[in-house]
């Protein structure tokens, strides 16, 4: 049979969701206090968009801050080869090909950028549009419509997003994956914030703690 890491994978839509492992504590009066465990969390990538605007969980995710003066080392840095200037989705159907999709429910795309870098390409096969839904036929098309301006609002400017590590001689025990990193300056414009994909706590005799953090969509 499937393993459960491999079903969770597969049901997660991960087009459009994020799945991780961590360690929780329970805020209730039912759990054992201070007592954590192991949890899966699979939620929409709280990116910023169009669709929610200022209400895009992008703004509602924990912040962690820190100081710019606090950075050991970072390598942070933007790739032009993540460039995309056409993002299309489509749904598994047996009544329309992919071709069908392409009149039906337009990519989107940047023609302005098409004609200065070349054409860069995002499409994807999708399973899950139309899963619950009812009614007319054309309910999951107006659902992928959806999905593609979400999807546009996320990876739109790849090419600019910044990726890579930060450093810290001390640890930061409160990042956490899927937390958002705030490095603030001396001035407010001054400041970066990122997402963190994964953190990495080492201690070394007689250094002492030291905690690195890989980021991604970097301002």
């Amino acid at each position: 049979g499937m393993k459960l890491h491999d079903m969770l994978i597969r049901w997660s839509n991960s087009i459009l969701n994020e799945l991780y492992y961590d360690i929780h504590v329970e805020d209730d009066a039912d759990s054992p206090p201070q007592r954590p465990k192991p949890v899966v969390w699979v939620r929409e990538r709280p990116f910023p968009n169009v669709l929610h605007g200022s209400n895009s969980a992008w703004f509602r995710l924990p912040t962690v801050k820190v100081r710019r003066t606090e950075i050991t080392s970072e390598d942070l840095g933007s790739n032009d080869a993540e460039r995309v200037n056409l993002i299309m989705l489509y749904a598994r159907s047996s009544t329309m090909t992919q071709f069908d999709q392409y009149a039906a429910y337009p990519p989107i795309l940047d023609a302005e950028d098409v004609h200065r870098y070349g054409l860069r390409r995002w499409e994807r096969q999708i399973d899950f549009a139309g899963v619950g839904k009812t009614g007319d036929g054309a309910a999951w098309g107006r659902e992928i419509e959806d999905w593609i301006t979400l999807i546009a609002s996320w990876y739109g400017l790849n090419h600019e997003w910044l990726n890579g590590s930060v450093n810290f001689p001390f640890l930061l025990g409160e990042a956490r994956p899927g937390y958002r990193l705030l490095i603030q300056g001396d001035a407010p414009e001054d400041a970066t914030q990122a997402y963190i994909e994964g953190v990495s706590h080492t201690w070394k005799f007689p250094v002492g703690a030291s905690t690195s953090l890989s980021v991604s969509r970097g301002f």
